[in-house]
């Protein structure tokens, strides 16, 4: 699936709907573990590596997983869950929606 993401693409955090203005900005880095869909909706695991702006040192890392909707070739909404199996159940997507590359 090919999608770009729309400027006032909302982030969805537990205070609410978060705009975004650009992750660089904030440190981060993601690393894709694999991914599952269905329909308009995607989950990707990920390893997370966050940096400080300042000096660039590694202030945190974990894995964590991100649910995203996509309508008409576009992310319309983004959810992070620090736990997968959270992200797949909030997604209504299962093990056996995995991904699989082409050979």
């Amino acid at each position: 699936m090919d999608a770009t993401v729309r400027a006032d693409l909302g982030l969805l955090a537990r205070s609410g709907v978060v705009r975004l203005s650009g992750a660089s900005a904030w440190g981060h880095r993601f690393c894709a573990g694999g991914a599952f869909a269905r329909g308009d909706v995607v989950v990707v695991a990920q390893h997370g590596v966050w940096r400080s702006v300042e000096t660039g040192a590694v202030t945190g890392e974990r894995d964590l997983a991100s649910r995203f909707r996509v309508r008409g070739a576009r992310v319309t909404q983004f959810a992070r869950y620090d736990v997968l199996d959270d992200a797949l159940t909030e997604a209504g997507l299962t093990w056996s929606d995995a991904v699989t590359e082409p050979d």
